[in-house]
């Protein structure tokens, strides 16, 4: 009686053991095909990603991600590198960001900072293209939109100023030009603005020219010849080697008699400017005032 019972728990111990031996087995076996299916996924990605098949890339990175013994860093790093590949870098960078929270890997950071950097290369050179098709197309309101939309990117890089003010410039918009050149020197510190701020003075300067033309032509209309003189005489002090004004102020003298004074003027204008016509003005003054004074 006592041998059976013996028996029959030995068995009972015997066959727990053996259940037990299985179901190690059971494991091993799962976590050893586990850990192979994570390696050919692995592999299989990393060849797709070497061979610029990005999107293969990254379904085999993320299904090798899936598996519980994945190397999540290893991983993470190789599948942004396939978003990346495909311009997708928000997704690479929110794919790292996610690994860091749960890793604080030092790879994994140093990842995020280099497609932050790429990130910023690719957005300011979509913006600058952009514009560049835009100002070639004479589009200036689009193409100063997206160089503004490239400053936010690099606020210190010159083109963006440059080509912002140039736009200016075509429109007519001085002003705005000038403003422009000057913040991308204060920003840039690049002596290109120099010759930039220059060239939109003398713009705005001709402009203020040629609205002072404008108005002592008005004077004149209405018959208000002293302030048409006076207004024509402001434009030759403002731009000297401009001839318009001293063509119009010629022919008033002119008009009035006053043949001294048109020599004396076109003298002045002769040490500035050549033009034909306030040479022939000038003889023809020169013959009358003789014929005056010999008269």
């Amino acid at each position: 009686m006592l041998l059976w019972l013996f028996r029959t728990k030995e068995r009972k111990i015997l066959a727990i053991l053996i259940g037990m031996i299985f179901l190690v087995g059971i494991l091993l076996y799962m976590k050893d095909t586990g850990r192979t299916e994570n390696i050919d996924q692995a592999v299989m990605a990393e060849n797709f990603l070497k061979a610029g098949d990005y999107e293969k890339a990254s379904d085999a990175y993320q299904r090798a991600l899936s598996v519980k013994a994945a190397d999540i860093q290893l991983l993470s790093i190789g599948l942004s590198d396939a978003y990346v590949g495909m311009k997708e870098y928000d997704k690479a960078l929110e794919i790292l960001r996610t690994c860091y929270q749960q890793t604080s890997g030092s790879r994994v950071k140093e990842k995020i900072e280099e497609v932050t950097a790429d990130k910023i290369e690719y957005d300011y050179l979509q913006a600058t293209t952009r514009a560049e098709v835009y100002y070639s197309n004479k589009e200036y309101d689009k193409a100063i939109e997206e160089y503004e939309k490239a400053k936010k990117i690099k606020s210190k890089e010159v083109t963006s100023y440059i080509r912002i003010t140039q736009a200016y410039v075509e429109e007519g918009k001085y002003e705005l030009a000038k403003g422009e050149a000057i913040e991308g020197k204060e920003l840039t510190k690049d002596k290109v603005f120099d010759d930039l701020l220059a060239s939109a003075d003398s713009y705005l300067t001709k402009e203020q020219y040629d609205k002072l033309i404008s108005q002592a032509q008005e004077y004149i209309s209405q018959e208000n010849y002293t302030d048409g003189i006076s207004t024509y005489q402001e434009a030759v002090k403002l731009l000297p080697k401009e001839d318009a004004a001293y063509l119009e102020l010629a022919q008033i003298y002119m008009f009035q008699k006053e043949y001294n004074k048109v020599i004396v003027l076109l003298q002045y204008a002769a040490q500035n400017t050549k033009n034909e016509e306030l040479d022939r003005i000038m003889k023809k003054a020169t013959q009358l005032q003789e014929k005056e004074e010999g008269n």
